[in-house]
This record gives structure tokens, sequence and C-alpha cells, in this order.
């Protein structure tokens, strides 16, 4: 009964899906038996494209077939740049971040697609945040940051992923959201190279994040 009653709730939308699951949900229980990312992107790619091009499907199965097409981080996910990654998780990937004026600046991305961080089945959800505290943590050994700022947005690309800044105490802004300088960048080139400048090669910088990381026991 205890275990019960700390179950997180289902939402409406959650509890809608399970009564009368969609094209696309079932799309997601068959991208799910390929282990093989490209498979699982191909998948969606092929039933999306049909989606898109039938009027008979309901409005969400349009909505989401189309943010499917269009989602960046899908196909990131899909085929990551070999430089980028630091680490293949199983329900995500962490890549190392352009702003590397924070030092192990990452970006965590969550391999299912969502346009809301609860709209993901709650087992995924739940093992995507203990991935996104594992780069953390790993962060926080490397590179020992005054603080780890972590911020979910979603506002320009509309899929599940972790900000992780790390804090320098000789930062004279470390105060300050990191959005303030980022948004300098956009219109200052000095600013776009001295924060994506740092003082170790992005190499080095990825090597000391996997040799923070847990290894398996």
């Amino acid at each position: 009964m205890k275990e019960m009653r700390n179950r997180e709730p289902r939402s409406e939308w959650t509890q809608r899906r399970l009564r009368s699951p969609t094209l696309l949900d079932r799309i997601f229980i068959l991208r799910c038996s390929f282990s093989d990312l490209g498979s699982q992107f191909l998948i969606v790619r092929i039933f999306s494209s049909f989606i898109l091009s039938r009027s008979s499907f309901s409005s969400p199965d349009m909505m989401f077939a189309m943010a499917l097409e269009d989602c960046l981080l899908c196909r990131k996910i899909a085929s990551p740049p070999a430089n980028e990654v630091v680490w293949e998780f199983p329900h995500s990937i962490a890549f190392l971040g352009p702003w590397q004026h924070y030092r192990g600046y990452c970006v965590v991305v969550c391999r299912t697609h969502a346009a809301e961080m609860h709209h993901l089945p709650e087992a995924i959800r739940q093992a995507f945040f203990e991935e996104m505290c594992v780069v953390s943590r790993a962060i926080e050994t490397a590179f020992c940051p005054r603080k780890i700022n972590v911020e979910s947005l979603g506002n320009q690309v509309q899929h599940p992923h972790w900000h992780l800044f790390p804090r320098s105490a000789d930062d004279p802004e470390n105060l300050k959201a990191v959005w303030l300088a980022l948004d300098r960048a956009e219109k200052d080139e000095d600013e776009t190279r001295r924060l994506q400048a740092s003082q170790l090669p992005r190499e080095e910088i990825i090597a000391r994040l996997r040799a923070a990381l847990p290894r398996p026991s």
C-alpha cells in the first residue's frame, strides 16, 4: 500500500495514451525492439513520412510526426559526431558542448523524442535523470567547478536534453546566468570566440570526463 501511495500519479495524457495507443505509440514500441540506433531512426523517418503524407491521421500523430521529421537532436542521436561524444548511455548520449569557456560543459540528450520531459515513459525519464547525474558527477570530479548549473529548456529544440554548465570561482560573472553571455555571443564574434575557447584541447577535456565516469563493476 505504501508503494501505491508514493507512486507518481499518471497524467491525463498518459492515461489517454494507455487506453487508446496511437500509431506513433506503436511505432515507439517497434523502434525499441531494435538496438541499432540507425535502424531506430530509419523506422521513425519512414513512418513519420507516411503519416505526414496522409490527412486521415489524428492531430497528435501529425504533430508528433512533424516534430520527429524536424528534430535536430533526433538526427544527432541517430548519427552522433564522434568528436563530440563523451559517453553513450542506454537512454541518452552525453556530448561535449561548444562553450568550453565553461570547461567541461556538456549536453546530455535523451534517445527518446518527446516535447516535454513529463511525456517520457516514467522508467525512461528516471533513467535519463540518473544518467545526467552521472555526467554531472564526472564534471565535478574532472574539473572541480565552484558550481554546476543544470538546465533543461527546449525553447529552440523540443527534445529532452540537459545543459550542464560548470561555473568557475574566478569567472567574474559566476553569479549570473550563462545565457546572458551566450546572448552577447550571438551579436559579437569576439565574445563567441572567447566562450568557445579553452586552455585545454577538446580531446583532452573529453578524455578527462571519460576517466571520471564510474566503471561498471
